[in-house]
């Protein structure tokens, strides 16, 4: 059984990652904002094209979520501090690329 590789690029416009972080004793994770109008919001931000994987035997679908998850990673720790690389729940894609 061969396994088809595949080479994507980075979506354009660039995608965004956020995460809602739950703990049972302590609630969602909320970040204070600047702006007056939200004064909180979750973590996340722009998916940066190092946040895709160089290549994926997987399809589209598979592809913007690992970037998606690394994405959202990347931002965790960039916010808040907190290494959660490997921690975040399954996330559910808004857009499929893959959908006809």
């Amino acid at each position: 059984m061969s396994t088809t590789m595949h080479s994507f690029a980075p979506p354009t416009p660039p995608h965004r990652a956020f995460v809602f972080a739950y703990h049972p004793s302590h609630g969602l994770l909320l970040l204070l904002s600047t702006k007056p109008s939200r004064p909180y919001q979750v973590p996340g931000g722009r998916v940066d094209s190092s946040d895709y994987p160089a290549s994926s035997a997987l399809g589209a679908a598979a592809y913007l979520a690992a970037g998606a998850e690394r994405g959202a990673e990347r931002e965790v720790m960039e916010e808040t501090g907190l290494d959660v690389r490997g921690r975040l729940a399954p996330m559910r894609m808004l857009f499929d690329p893959d959908a006809q």
